[in-house]
């Protein structure tokens, strides 16, 4: 009886205890690369759909302040008109006395008030976007941020409970063979088999949880993470 006691105590030690001690030495901190960081931020602004669509918005508000600065001329009009020197009648349809080359022009004065206003709302829109382009770059960095450390958590969870299903599995041997002896009751070998299929339970729901955090990631990276080198490593 004292013996089937201590083979439960140790059970509920490497249930609770073992992966409690593994938590606590595994630190997602010391996983962080930030080298590997930063190159994934720069990957995620150049490739990123949203970041695109916004630098070209960019662009788009800067042409137009050129074409508003071009614009100018179209406030003014310019006309002339040929009439022969050798006409020396007068056509009383076009009563022109002036022969040769003359030319005219029309200053359009509601233009003229107009245009200044025009490139400053050119300007403006400009520096709205450039700035839309800007705060959308911080949320994009603050995204990739909270994504790699989401990687790097399920990475090491997985890895406690890799070693947890280790132990549960070296555990169920044990306990089997002593079973088989006779030595513990079928209640102890049942129990441990249960905490061994749980921990396997638990590493396969880890494992996807790691290929799902990668997933998103590289969603905005745009590129695998398997792909990404620096300096000659990956």
């Amino acid at each position: 009886m004292i013996k089937t006691f201590k083979i439960l105590l140790l059970f509920l030690l490497l249930s609770f205890v073992v992966p409690f001690n593994s938590k606590a030495q595994e630190s997602v901190i010391k996983g962080i690369d930030y080298i590997f960081l930063d190159t994934l931020i720069q990957k995620a602004k150049v490739n990123y759909p949203r970041n695109k669509i916004l630098k070209e918005k960019t662009d788009i508000a800067k042409n137009d302040i050129s074409k508003s600065n071009l614009s100018w001329l179209d406030v003014v009009t310019f006309t002339y008109l040929y009439r022969p020197n050798n006409n020396s009648t007068i056509n009383l349809q076009d009563p022109n006395l002036l022969n040769g080359y003359q030319i005219g022009f029309n200053l359009n004065l509601g233009n003229v008030i107009a245009k200044p206003f025009t490139i400053k709302n050119s300007k403006a829109t400009y520096k709205i976007s450039k700035l839309e382009e800007e705060e959308y770059s911080l949320t994009l960095e603050r995204e990739v941020k909270n994504r790699y450390y989401e990687y790097l958590k399920y990475i090491n969870l997985l890895k406690i409970s890799s070693k947890a299903t280790l132990d549960a599995e070296s555990l169920l041997k044990e306990m089997k063979y002593k079973y088989e002896k006779g030595e513990v009751s079928l209640e102890v070998y049942t129990n441990v088999l249960l905490n061994a299929t749980n921990q396997n339970k638990s590493r396969i729901e880890a494992e996807a949880e790691v290929f799902n955090a990668k997933a998103l990631l590289e969603e905005l990276v745009g590129v695998k993470l398997e792909d990404i080198k620096i300096n000659g490593r990956n």
